[in-house]
């Protein structure tokens, strides 16, 4: 059983930043959210940071890092109130603090998710993080999940830091993690310069991954195109533009014969001057030839009074 923890005035001097054995951020260059520095300054730090003793005078943070990195440049003395751990606690009732403290305020991240689970993993077994742990972390109680949270460690250090910003969805970049590292840096590279949404990341990555399947070309060289290139460094266009001429010149590469045959067949209904009620369709890959024509009508009555027409020249093509 957890002992009732007691705060404790500690000398931040006393507190070894370089330990991050806690710390559930992937990245190693952390630094504290300006909110959270403006609080600090204007009331100090309302919700005290959790220490655990490492040594003699000697501590690590548990929980709160952000607090106590702006604390130490922010108060005038060296001295914070902290929730102190002692040494003694085990690294179970640990981790079960450092979980309760970030779920007391807000949900874990998809990152801090996949590095509890794998600092979990060194003290619980995979059934007892199935049945105990996913559930607090708000996942289903299947082991599945485990081992799909802690593919996102595999990413580098520029992915991650594009998940945690919102660049790059986490689902795209575990989709990701099946690529070679070259490859994953020239994706995620177009990602960020564009600003893809998620969809069209997801439309990115697999049309890059099925193109680079199908000619047996690196997706970094076919990034790397001089064509891909020119569409990219167009100085006039902006990234809505550049992504639909992206999008555009993948496909074209990709099924070359119908991207001509599409464009194609918009060149000749773009020559009829159709009305605007009036649409064109080809059949799903132009597998036949046949041509499907629709109209819109403003209702049922408007419907009623074109179709003695429509039906007069439908029957004369019959005869």
């Amino acid at each position: 059983m957890i002992p009732t923890l007691h705060i404790q005035k500690i000398n931040i001097r006393q507190i070894d930043f370089d330990d991050f054995t806690y710390s559930l951020s992937p990245l190693s260059n952390i630094k504290p959210d300006q909110s959270i520095r403006e609080s600090i300054n204007r009331v100090g730090i309302l919700h005290p940071p959790f220490i655990k003793e490492k040594a003699a005078d000697l501590y690590l943070i548990v929980a709160g890092r952000q607090r106590l990195m702006a604390a130490r440049h922010i108060l005038t003395d060296d001295f914070c109130d902290c929730f102190l751990l002692p040494r003694e606690m085990t690294e179970r009732d640990t981790l079960a603090i450092l979980l309760e403290e970030i779920l007391s305020t807000r949900p874990l991240t998809s990152l801090e998710q996949a590095v509890f689970l794998q600092k979990a993993g060194g003290f619980f077994d995979e059934d007892q993080i199935t049945a105990d742990i996913l559930p607090l972390l708000g996942l289903p109680r299947h082991s599945h999940h485990i081992h799909q949270a802690l593919r996102l460690l595999e990413l580098e250090e520029p992915l991650l830091r594009g998940i945690e910003l919102g660049i790059l969805d986490e689902r795209v970049g575990r989709d990701m993690t099946e690529l070679s590292f070259r490859d994953r840096l020239a994706v995620y590279e177009i990602i960020e310069l564009l600003n893809l949404s998620t969809s069209n990341q997801k439309k990115f990555l697999t049309i890059c991954r099925d193109l680079g399947a199908r000619t047996g070309q690196k997706i970094a060289d076919l990034l790397d195109d001089h064509e891909f290139r020119h569409i990219i460094d167009h100085r006039e266009a902006n990234p809505p533009q550049k992504t639909a001429n992206i999008m555009s010149w993948l496909k074209s590469r990709k099924s070359p014969r119908y991207c001509e045959a599409e464009k194609k067949f918009n060149h000749l209904v773009s020559s009829l001057e159709l009305p605007k009620n009036i649409r064109i369709a080809h059949t799903p890959f132009f597998e036949n030839d046949l041509t499907t024509l629709s109209i819109s009508f403003k209702n049922l009555q408007q419907f009623r009074e074109k179709w003695q027409k429509i039906k007069e020249v439908l029957d004369n093509e019959k005869n």
